[in-house]
């Protein structure tokens, strides 16, 4: 399972890249900013505080160094 963390910093292998599984199943592989639409509406199996800060990057409408609730 991954989230956005995953995505973000996920690159295709330089060497064979089409024998990489996520490559392979992947319709229009994005990496890093591109990685996720701007208009997501949720992940799945993300814990409160990894939420907030992917909320926070997505819509650039929080501080990243605020304390947690």
């Amino acid at each position: 399972m991954f989230n956005p963390g995953h995505l973000y910093n996920y690159r295709p292998p330089t060497k064979n890249p089409e024998k990489d599984w996520y490559v392979k199943y992947t319709f229009g592989l994005k990496v890093g900013l591109d990685c996720c639409s701007d208009n997501s509406v949720t992940f799945h199996y993300m814990k409160a505080p990894l939420l907030k800060r992917a909320y926070a990057l997505l819509y650039q409408c929080g501080d990243l160094d605020a304390p947690e609730d």
